[in-house]
Parts: structure tokens; C-alpha cells; sequence
């Protein structure tokens, strides 16, 4: 989610056989990365895909495993994109940035429920 310019899809597609499927608001910034993973030969288990994190339009529990990579705090009212995590993601959320501070008991709440 919020891949940018794919650097841990990258890293990521390397050490595994599963699909992939990377997010970005900006179709400009993933049509790069398309060009750099197809160079690297591993753009054919991965999907690209612009849309508003804050809006998916991923079914209740799709995504099994969501990665992010210093992008999720680039998003203003995390409070929605927090609500739209918890409903898709059915196994595990890993990002590598926390995007709200430590005493927001109010995202604190949703990301734990």
C-alpha cells in the first residue's frame, strides 16, 4: 500500500513465488516503477495499482498481508485510512513508519480492535 516508487515490492518480489500487488495515488510514479521492475525481470508477478488508500477497492478481509514503506504517513485524516486498513487487511499490517502519534489513543483503538 502507498508503494511510491517500490522499493520493498522490489526487495519483496525477490524473496518470494507469491503475486504481488503494489498501490499508489499516482499513476505517473508507478508507470516508473513498472519500467524499473520490468528491467529487473519481476513486473510479471507483480500488479500495479492507483487508487486512494483511504478508499480501496479491496472486499472486507482481501489482503491477507499489506506492507508499506514509509509512504502510509504521507496520508492526510489517517483516521479514514486507518477504518479502511482494519476492514481489508485479515492477516497482518507491517509499515515501516508509524504514521500517528503515540498517545492517539483514537487510531491506537482501530488498528487493535
Amino acid at each position: 500500500m502507498v508503494s511510491g516508487r517500490c522499493y520493498l515490492v522490489e526487495e519483496l518480489a525477490k524473496k518470494t513465488d507469491n503475486f504481488i500487488v503494489a498501490t499508489d495515488f499516482s499513476p505517473r510514479v508507478l508507470r516508473h516503477s513498472r519500467l524499473d521492475l520490468k528491467q529487473l525481470g519481476l513486473y510479471d508477478k507483480i500488479s500495479l495499482i492507483s487508487f486512494d488508500a483511504r478508499i480501496t477497492p479491496f472486499k472486507d478481509g482481501a489482503v491477507n498481508i499489506l506492507t508499506s514503506n514509509l509512504g502510509l504517513s504521507n496520508i492526510e485524516k489517517p483516521k479514514n485510512l486507518l477504518k479502511e486498513l482494519r476492514r481489508i487487511v485479515s492477516g497482518r499490517l507491517m509499515s515501516v513508519i508509524h504514521f500517528y502519534p503515540e498517545v492517539d489513543n483514537e487510531n491506537t483503538n482501530i488498528i487493535y480492535k
